[in-house]
Parts: C-alpha cells; structure tokens; sequence
C-alpha cells in the first residue's frame, strides 16, 4: 500500500485487496448495492463499537437488511418518497437506516446526533418542532432515545411523526418491491 499525493495536496484514503471487478453501472445508489449484493462474495462494511467489537456485514447481508428496514417503514404506512430524519449516532444502526431509506425509496434526511435528548416535554417539543420544517413522515432514533419520546409522547403536540427504533428495522418484512433498486433484478 502506498499513499500519494493528490493534486490538492491531502493524503488520500488508502485501499488493499484484490484486484476490483469491472463496475456494472447503476443508476441510483440503491441499485449499486443490489449489484454489490450479487457480485462482490463476501466484500462489504466493517464497524467497531464504542467498547471496540467489530462487526462486518457483507453486500449481500447489507442489502437483504436493507430490505428488511425498508418492510419496516412501509409497514409504518409510509410511501415511496416519504421524508424519513435519521438521528443516530452509532455507525452500524446509521448505515442500517440510511440503506433501508435509500432502498426503499424513502428520502432520507440524516441529522447531527448531538446526544441524549431533552428530559422536559417543553424541551424536547421544541426540539422536535425544529424537525418539522423539513416535513418528515418519519423519525429512526436509537433504542434509548425511541423509548424517551415514546413515553412522552402524550405530552408533545404537533404533528405525529411515524416513530422507529433503528433496532426494529431487522424486524420488518422484506420488502419485496423495491422503489429504490428499480430497474435491477433482486438477488
């Protein structure tokens, strides 16, 4: 492995492994990873945790996760083109959501995790409130953070946002049409 200089004069990111495969063109990000699934064995994702446990998904497991989230969110009764906010801090769960919308035909709209949220209704409403002006039908959170606005849910007013823990993603349906790959036959 060697690093070189671009001409912007950064180091780039640095890549080992055997020689790549021709690229199949895709036409949308989803698509891409529908190909991966068939093509790419055993390459894929890798995460570490906070307490250093990795994991590594594979294409094909990535995509078949992804079709599971995306069951979730239509089983939710969201539709293609529905906006979906994502607020996740760990990487694994991120990437989980951001594929499940992106497979699913959702738009997805990723947001900063600055940590715990508010433990005051008129805090948190607020919060929440500042979510609206992008119009979501939907809001994926982490397990600790879906339980806090779950259980406050009966004092928040507003609009109601379609609520997802990023852990129950693996427990939706696969879906099997599937508006972000269209065009590419399903592995």
């Amino acid at each position: 492995m060697s690093a070189m200089m671009s001409p912007a004069g950064t180091i780039p990111a640095l890549v080992s492994g055997p020689a790549l495969a021709p690229v199949t063109p895709a036409p949308t990000l989803a698509a891409a990873l529908a190909v991966a699934a068939g093509q790419a064995g055993d390459n894929g994702v890798g995460f570490i945790d906070l307490h250093g446990v990795e994991t590594h998904w594979s294409y094909r497991q990535l995509y078949a996760h992804a079709r599971r989230g995306a069951g979730a969110l239509r089983a939710l009764g969201l539709a293609p083109g529905s906006r979906v906010v994502l607020r996740l801090a760990d990487p694994r769960q991120f990437t989980l959501a951001l594929w499940s919308c992106l497979v699913g035909g959702y738009v997805v709209i990723p947001t900063a995790d600055p940590g715990a949220l508010p433990r005051d209704a008129a805090t948190l409403r607020q919060q929440l409130a500042t979510l609206q002006a992008l119009e979501p039908s939907a809001l994926i959170l982490s397990g600790a953070q879906w339980r806090q606005v779950a259980g406050m849910r009966g004092q928040l007013d507003g609009p109601r946002l379609a609520l997802l823990s990023a852990d129950s993603l693996l427990d939706g349906p696969e879906l099997q049409d599937l508006p972000g790959a269209a065009g590419l036959a399903r592995e």
